[in-house]
């Protein structure tokens, strides 16, 4: 899911956060997490996976899963 105003963004594990909000794995069964711009990004797994910036900022886990 992504936002009509602003570009999507991705970001890979061991990476750091680019932006604060919930990122959601692209190719991994992973739940949405709270990650903060400049934390490290995870590995799920003890895989690297891409991540998918699905609600920018501090949001609840719950507005930010889509149905």
């Amino acid at each position: 899911m992504t936002y009509a105003h602003h570009q999507a963004f991705i970001a890979v594990s061991g990476q750091d956060c680019p932006h604060t909000g919930v990122w959601r794995a692209l190719d991994s069964s992973v739940p949405p997490l709270l990650v903060r711009k400049g934390e490290i990004m995870p590995g799920a797994a003890g895989r690297v996976v891409s991540w998918e910036l699905v609600q920018p900022g501090e949001a609840t886990m719950a507005s930010a899963i889509p149905d």
